[in-house]
């Protein structure tokens, strides 16, 4: 696990320093990290994904050499959240990422704020664009999607703290792959027919992920490949709660359709998939063709493994 270390310059004849990290994900109830008299002039932390620090340095005092402290702490607030442009309240999802979204190799952020309703109407692209979409971790958003509305990529995306209400959502996925796949990150661009592939296909390499998110009355896929040869690298779903409303063929995740495509990893934990009607026709993951989600054909001779693991699921 990876960790913070923090530093400030050393005030001489100075009785140590009063150091305190807090998390503060939740400003009324922060949670302490350090708390400690240090006689030096840093302290490490652990690094924990997507959370806010606030971190307060105090010069104390020094009687033998009759220093007085400071009269008060240095505040600094510290983030290991991918920076974010905040949804306003009221715009309509989609036209307002329209607008926002800058093509960038760097991964960029969209935020909504914490415990607002918001609309999605129409489909967000996120093209090739690697992407964090979030709500807030300790006061979620929800999400109404509309009949027409979905998001969509095809550069890896982390979808994290959003309740989705997809009642009225009458597209096949929530999340939908491009049907238009860049060139870019074809097999062959990307080296894996040089490397022993022997398929025309496309792959996202970055991760694409939910996170802590509720989906209430998905009537389709939670993942759905647009009928094209996608695979992807690294799919998860992590401490999630899905209800379906699926009494249709259209399967949870669903890569059938075109001629080839795999998920290379898969990681579902910590999290709940119901559905409210019976189905005996949907799948929970289906691809196109056994032979061609065989990870060589796809990722070449040197990268032929694929895992799917599932841990502390309710199903």
């Amino acid at each position: 696990s990876e960790s913070v270390k923090v530093t400030w310059p050393v005030v001489y004849g100075a009785g140590g320093f009063q150091c305190n990290v807090s998390i503060v994900d939740d400003p009324s109830n922060p949670v302490v990290v350090v708390d400690s008299i240090i006689d030096g002039c840093s302290a490490v932390f652990a690094k924990v994904e997507d959370t806010k620090y606030e971190v307060s340095i105090k010069t104390l005092g020094n009687v033998k050499l009759n220093n007085k402290e400071a009269v008060s702490a240095t505040i600094y607030a510290y983030s290991t959240l991918v920076p974010a442009t905040t949804i306003p309240e009221g715009q309509e999802i989609s036209e307002y990422i329209k607008n926002h979204l800058v093509v960038s190799d760097k991964e960029q952020g969209f935020e909504l704020i914490g415990g607002k309703t918001y609309y999605l109407n129409g489909v967000v692209d996120f093209g090739l664009n690697t992407v964090t979409f979030r709500g807030d971790k300790t006061n979620r958003p929800t999400v109404i999607v509309g009949p027409e509305a979905c998001l969509m990529t095809q550069g890896g995306l982390k979808v994290k703290f959003v309740d989705f209400d997809c009642s009225k959502m009458e597209k096949t996925g929530l999340l939908t792959l491009s049907d238009t796949p860049d060139e870019s990150i074809s097999t062959a661009s990307l080296g894996y027919k040089a490397a022993g592939a022997n398929q025309d296909g496309y792959v996202i390499n970055n991760p694409v992920v939910f996170q802590e998110c509720n989906v209430k009355n998905l009537k389709n896929s939670l993942l759905y490949g647009s009928k094209k040869n996608w695979s992807l690298r690294d799919f998860r779903i992590t401490d999630c709660i899905v209800q379906l409303n699926n009494e249709g063929s259209n399967s949870f995740l669903h890569l059938q359709g075109g001629t080839n495509g795999l998920i290379k990893n898969l990681t579902i934990k910590n999290s709940t998939f119901y559905n409210l009607v019976k189905n005996n026709s949907a799948y929970f993951l289906r691809y196109s063709n056994t032979s061609n989600s065989q990870p060589k054909k796809i990722f070449g001779d040197s990268d032929n493994s694929s895992t799917h693991t599932i841990t502390n699921c309710t199903f």
